[in-house]
């Protein structure tokens, strides 16, 4: 039987898991920095699998004691807050850019959107749109 340290394990597993099924995401502190976070846990991860499985978080006593209380509540939040931080990164002004990214990535902010949706209420799931052909398009 080999013999690995915990971390390694971790890694090599977490790696497995990720190859083998791609809705696994990977939230961590440093998780895309070239240290690979604490004990390099997370070293290569985005590297092979992207900046959009492999999160670097900011670390966040906070957010533990609100994932401790309630995991749906701050996983919705968070979820929100990548969101919001992944349209700014892919579609904002170069300006939009520089003023908000560097306040939602250091968590000093949260993004957040409101749904104006007809018959959706705060349901984001509930929201129904259709598409009509007009002049060709």
């Amino acid at each position: 039987m080999r013999e690995i340290k915990f971390w390694r394990a971790f890694q090599e597993g977490l790696s497995e898991e990720m190859r083998r099924d791609p809705t696994i995401l990977y939230f961590g502190e440093d998780a895309g920095g070239k240290v690979g976070g604490p004990f390099a846990l997370a070293k290569g991860l985005q590297d092979e699998f992207g900046g959009k499985r492999v999160y670097d978080t900011p670390d966040s006593e906070a957010g533990c004691v609100g994932l401790a209380i309630g995991l749906d509540s701050f996983v919705a939040i968070l979820q929100v807050h990548v969101l919001v931080t992944e349209m700014y990164r892919l579609y904002a002004s170069k300006e939009h850019k520089e003023k908000f990214l560097p306040i939602l990535a250091s968590g000093d902010k949260l993004g957040g959107f409101a749904l104006t949706e007809p018959n959706a209420g705060s349901d984001a799931s509930a929201i129904v749109t259709r598409a009509d052909l007009r002049d060709g398009r």
